[in-house]
């Protein structure tokens, strides 16, 4: 980086692949959506009038099987895995309520559609369609006539929400016992005996550098390294739709600006970080990490006897949060 010279550049191997990224995903949303015979499919489901199609895109390599030689344990992989070693999409479709008036933050998760396109990134055309099992096997049926279902909506405004409940206010009127200090990208932040820094980058998200308690190392480095989440359902394709949360696209990159709706309660800093975008210009990440103190419950609590007097010590957390 000081030389703005590339050192070398290797190339991957079998079986690996690069994670997806903002404008691709989009790309492939608006191609599977145009693909004629995506629309052919679509149109065998005689969809409500003015029905909004959405599509996720799902990246494929996701999952590992274990071949036992006699001294070894071989770890194989595969893009799709039917032995190929193609970088492929696998796109989910889904409908918008028809009755919510277009709400563009409706749960379309509730109205899932039996069609799914597969489409390669580097052709930019859709190879084939899977068709989705709708029972409690793996039978494949051809799209027919959508049966109306019931919306299922998550969103404030679509809900009868309970008015039972009175202000809880989270309060410090002397202010927090932390203190941060930004050097460069970075951010030290110190409290009680402890001190470390914060950085963020695209892959990772939040990363913990140089962890001290009482001036003593503790930590060179803390982050996660991914999060796998199978979607744990065995029947083709679903069983291809498993989530890693840091490899696929980035935690750093899909991070939330919390002052949009963050969980953190009581006194809060923000921490913002700059990334790139897909072209590699500077992209302004702002409060992608919440930074702030929480009760944390009784520690303990004794009772003497003789006297009736309570000993109680509470404990105090430091919560950063990035998500």
């Amino acid at each position: 980086m000081t030389t703005e010279t590339i050192e070398f550049n290797a190339r991957l191997g079998p079986n690996l692949h690069a994670p997806g990224d903002g404008d691709e995903i989009i790309a492939v949303e608006r191609l599977a959506i145009a693909d004629e015979g995506v629309q052919a499919a679509i149109a065998k489901l005689q969809l409500p009038e003015g029905s909004e199609i959405v599509i996720d895109p799902w990246i494929y390599g996701k999952y590992l099987s274990y071949d036992i030689g006699e001294q070894s344990l071989t770890l194989i992989t595969g893009a799709d895995g039917v032995e190929d070693d193609e970088r492929l999409w696998q796109t989910f479709m889904y409908m918008r309520d028809p009755t919510n008036n277009g709400e563009a933050d409706s749960n379309h998760y509730a109205l899932p559609l039996p069609i799914s396109p597969v489409v390669d990134p580097v052709t930019m055309k859709v190879i084939r369609i899977d068709y989705l099992p709708t029972g409690k096997d793996n039978t494949i049926r051809e799209p027919g006539p959508w049966t109306p279902k019931p919306a299922n909506e998550y969103i404030p405004e679509a809900q009868e929400l309970r008015q039972d409940l009175k202000p809880l206010n989270v309060v410090q009127p002397e202010g927090v016992s932390f203190t941060v200090t930004q050097e460069g990208t970075s951010h030290t932040v110190e409290w009680q005996k402890w001190k470390f820094r914060v950085g963020f980058n695209m892959r990772e998200g939040m990363v913990l550098y140089d962890v001290r308690y009482e001036g003593r190392s503790l930590f060179y480095r803390l982050s996660l390294s991914d999060m796998n989440i199978p979607y744990a359902d065995p029947r083709h394709p679903f069983h291809k739709k498993s989530a890693f949360d840091l490899g696929d696209a980035g935690a750093g990159i899909m991070a939330n600006d919390l002052k949009l709706g963050c969980d953190c309660l009581g006194t809060i800093q923000y921490l913002s970080a700059v990334l790139n975008d897909d072209k590699g210009e500077p992209l302004e990440m702002p409060n992608v990490v919440c930074l702030h103190e929480q009760d944390g419950g009784i520690g303990w609590k004794h009772t003497n006897y003789r006297t009736g007097r309570a000993a109680v010590v509470r404990s105090r957390e430091l919560v950063l949060q990035s998500m």
